[in-house]
């Protein structure tokens, strides 16, 4: 009798377990410690604000090109909108925190999971591969930077910016419907039709090893280097390895900005006197630094540089598949000449 009670013991667990359970086993959401333990401050790579432009100066491997011209004529805030001649001055400063995460309503860079029940977005969940021949599926959330504040107050006596200084969640995936859906994204964005060619491939060839060398190729927006294609601008990647696939879908989250006026080209002649829209990615205004799991707590990459240079072995299985990631934005604006 007490053999048959302890098999039935057992097979009420076993029922209570898969009951329990999701059909789908949910990876944890971790945090990532970024605020709640004040990473955002410790791991940031603070040299990475560098090298500092001043009248056209500082060019290099790690500077975009097509910078500012050394003069520049903006209107002057103390002259009443008059137009005034200074130089320009541009910088590296982080901007935006972009989480790259395996399940829907993880955050962890609050450290925090959120069920976000039935929102529309969702209709495909956090992991279900439609086709053999897709790798994965994050979705993607973008944050503002408060640490960009700090170098505002180095700067702001020379010229002002657009950065925030608080945290602010400006992008969230989980609500966009495009996001998981190939179909609605090529309605939304027709002109990814013009790239599914060899010729265009073969430039996401060249832009790959110019991104991995030197810098990505400006002109090819369609391409994310060693990355992955910036088409289809949903949350699916065909990539080799799941670290390229969330450092794809993290520029995706940006470039999908760009494409909906969110987000503005910060430097160059049209925008050393005020950053505007643009509708395609810049690849050269933007690089980015691995925070978790592994932080890159002296270097960041340019837009589609190989992963495995600095970023393939920062991937822990189970624990550090989800990505947290800052992104610098190179800014000029217009020192007036008293």
């Amino acid at each position: 009798m007490s053999a048959w009670l302890a098999r039935a013991a057992a097979a009420l667990l076993v029922v209570a377990a898969g009951l329990a359970a999701p059909s789908s086993a949910r990876a944890a959401c971790p945090d990532a410690k970024t605020f709640t333990g004040g990473s955002f401050v410790s791991d940031l790579c603070w040299g990475c604000i560098f090298p500092i432009s001043i009248a056209g100066s500082g060019r290099g491997r790690t500077m975009p090109e097509n910078i500012a011209s050394p003069v520049c004529t903006c209107p002057s805030a103390l002259l009443m909108g008059t137009p005034t001649p200074g130089i320009s001055f541009g910088m590296w400063k982080p901007t935006h925190l972009v989480e790259t995460v395996r399940e829907p309503g993880c955050f962890p860079s609050i450290g925090t999971e959120v069920d976000l029940g039935g929102v529309q977005g969702l209709m495909h969940g956090g992991g279900r591969k439609e086709d053999a021949n897709e790798t994965g599926y994050h979705s993607t959330h973008v944050y503002t930077f408060p640490v960009s504040a700090i170098l505002d107050m180095i700067t702001s006596a020379l010229c002002t910016s657009s950065s925030s200084y608080d945290v602010d969640l400006v992008s969230i995936s989980e609500i966009d419907p495009t996001h998981s859906d190939a179909e609605l994204s090529m309605v939304i964005n027709p002109e990814a039709v013009l790239f599914a060619n060899p010729v265009a491939q073969a430039v996401c060839i060249a832009d790959a090893a110019a991104a991995s060398t030197y810098k990505p190729l400006l002109f090819a927006f369609w391409c994310m280097g060693s990355w992955g294609n910036n088409y289809p601008l949903t949350g699916y990647s065909n990539t080799r390895s799941q670290v390229q696939g969330a450092s794809l879908n993290g520029t995706r989250a940006v470039a999908t900005m760009h494409k909906r006026g969110l987000a503005s080209l910060h430097y160059g002649d049209s925008a050393v006197c005020s950053s505007h829209p643009y509708p395609t990615f810049p690849k050269q205004q933007y690089r980015w630094q691995v925070m978790y799991p592994m932080p890159q707590t002296n270097s960041n990459d340019w837009t589609g540089a190989a992963t495995i240079l600095s970023r393939e072995w920062r991937k822990v299985p189970i624990t550090g598949e989800d990505w947290v990631q800052v992104m610098s934005t190179y800014e000029e604006c217009c020192i007036h000449i008293p």
